[in-house]
């Protein structure tokens, strides 16, 4: 899984280092049902709260965190065995500062 994390951020060692990564991802449909053509910016928007809510939590407990926006989606939807349907907007990697 690291492995496959790593090609798929484009090569980040991040992706691969880190103790977990969260995948922020979205049932793009059903977002563009309720959001209409808002849909894919508000679910970026939420998915970067989400990543400073994971940020702030890791460095209240000592950890480390960082956000990856550079990856291949298609790829992380085949690792997660998700449907094409599926958005990646966001990575968030957490683990022991080096």
């Amino acid at each position: 899984m690291r492995a496959a994390l790593h090609q798929a951020a484009l090569g980040q060692d991040l992706a691969r280092d880190a103790a977990f990564t969260v995948v922020h991802t979205f049932d793009l449909p059903a977002a563009i049902e309720r959001y209409g053509d808002r849909a894919y910016r508000t679910a970026h928007l939420e998915a970067g709260l989400v990543g400073q809510y994971l940020n702030l939590a890791a460095l209240r407990l000592g950890l480390g965190a960082s956000g990856i926006g550079g990856f291949f989606d298609d790829l992380v939807n085949a690792i997660l065995g998700l449907p094409e349907s599926h958005a990646i907007a966001y990575l968030t990697t957490i683990g022991v500062p080096a």
